[in-house]
């Protein structure tokens, strides 16, 4: 019986620690996602004004990165806005 005892103590102390430390993530992570975002936006004006035409462009999965064809998924609809299958 001790040894129950003991373990659900370790878990609400596990808990203790874990459940605040979540929610300080859950309410910190969109912040700092939009402090992310409003950077990018300022070092973008600030390259507008500095008349710097290079714009940087991120590359990803599922973004064209030139004006070549794109190659569709097997069984996938060509038409624009129709994500079912043909």
């Amino acid at each position: 019986m001790n040894t129950v005892s003991d373990a659900l103590h370790a878990l609400a102390a596990l808990l203790d620690y874990t459940v605040p430390a979540g929610l300080l993530v859950l309410f910190a992570l969109p912040s700092l996602l939009n402090h992310r975002h409003e950077r990018r936006i300022d070092r973008q004006l600030r390259d507008a004004e500095r008349g710097g035409g290079a714009v940087r462009r991120r590359t990803g999965v599922g973004r064209r990165t030139s004006g070549g064809p794109v190659a569709l998924a097997p069984g996938t609809c060509q038409v624009r806005g129709a994500g079912h299958a043909a």
